[in-house]
C-alpha cells in the first residue's frame, strides 16, 4: 500500500506541474508543455527550442534538465564549421535543427518519468545570452506504449482533462491517507486496551474484632 501511495502522489505532482505550466504559458503567451508517453525500455525524443521566437548564433549550447536542475544531456551546435558536438552524463544522442535540438532518451525506466526543461546558451558571437527553452512532460508506462500527445490548437480540452485527472488522483490519495490513518488509530487503541489491567479480585473480609474500649487509669 505504501508503494501505491508513493506512486499516486508522484503522478499527482506531475499533473499539478503540468497545470501550472499551462497557466503560466497562457499568461506569458508561450507554448504549453508537450506531453509524451513511452514504454519501459523504449525510446523517446525530447525537443529543446526557445519558448518564443527564433534563435541565431554561431555557437549554441543546449542543456536538458530532468525534474529541476538535474543535468541529463547537453550538446553544442557550431554553425560555421558545421560541427555538432554532444556529450552527457548518460548516453544521449542529439540532433540539431535550425534553432532547436532533439535529445534521444533510450532504454527508459519508470524513474525517467518527470518534467524535462532546457536552457539555451548563445556562446558566440558576443554578448553571451542564456534563454529559457521549452518544457516536456514524460510519462514512462510499465505496460503499454502510446503515441506522443501533442498540444492541439486550443488548450482548453487538454487543460480540462488534466484538471479532472489531477482532482481524481488527488481525491484518491486523500482517501487512502484517511483510511490508513483510521486503521493506525484503531490498531493503537486496540493495543492500549490489551495492555490495561484492572484488578477485579475481591478483598478479603477482615475478622470481627469486637468493640474496643479505651483503657482507663484510676479507680474506675
Amino acid at each position: 500500500m505504501n508503494h501505491l501511495t508513493v506512486r499516486v502522489s508522484w503522478l499527482t505532482v506531475v499533473f499539478i506541474c503540468v497545470l501550472i505550466g499551462l497557466v503560466i504559458s497562457k499568461d506569458r503567451n508561450v507554448s504549453p508543455p508537450r506531453v509524451l508517453r513511452a514504454a519501459v525500455h523504449g525510446n523517446v525524443t525530447v525537443e529543446c527550442k526557445p519558448e518564443t521566437g527564433n534563435l541565431t548564433g554561431d555557437e549554441i549550447k543546449f542543456v536538458l534538465f530532468q525534474n529541476g536542475r538535474k543535468e541529463r544531456c547537453f550538446g553544442t551546435k557550431k554553425q560555421n564549421d558545421t560541427l555538432h558536438d554532444s556529450s552527457s552524463p548518460e548516453a544521449c544522442p542529439v540532433n540539431f535543427g535550425l534553432s532547436q535540438a532533439y535529445f534521444t532518451l533510450s532504454q527508459l525506466q519508470t524513474h525517467d518519468t518527470g518534467i524535462y526543461s532546457c536552457d539555451i546558451e548563445v556562446l558566440y558571437p558576443p554578448p553571451y545570452r542564456k534563454i529559457n527553452g521549452s518544457t516536456t512532460v514524460l510519462i514512462v508506462d510499465e505496460n503499454e506504449c502510446k503515441e506522443p500527445i501533442t498540444p492541439c490548437g486550443s488548450n482548453f480540452p487538454l487543460t480540462l482533462v488534466l484538471m479532472i485527472a489531477g482532482c481524481v488522483i488527488l481525491l484518491y490519495s486523500l482517501v487512502i491517507t484517511v483510511i490508513m490513518a483510521i486503521c493506525y488509530i484503531k490498531q493503537k487503541n486496540k493495543k492500549h486496551n490489551q495492555n490495561d489491567y484492572m484488578n477485579m479480585k475481591p478483598r478479603g473480609l477482615k475478622k470481627h474484632q469486637g468493640v474496643l474500649h479505651p483503657t482507663r487509669n484510676g479507680r474506675y
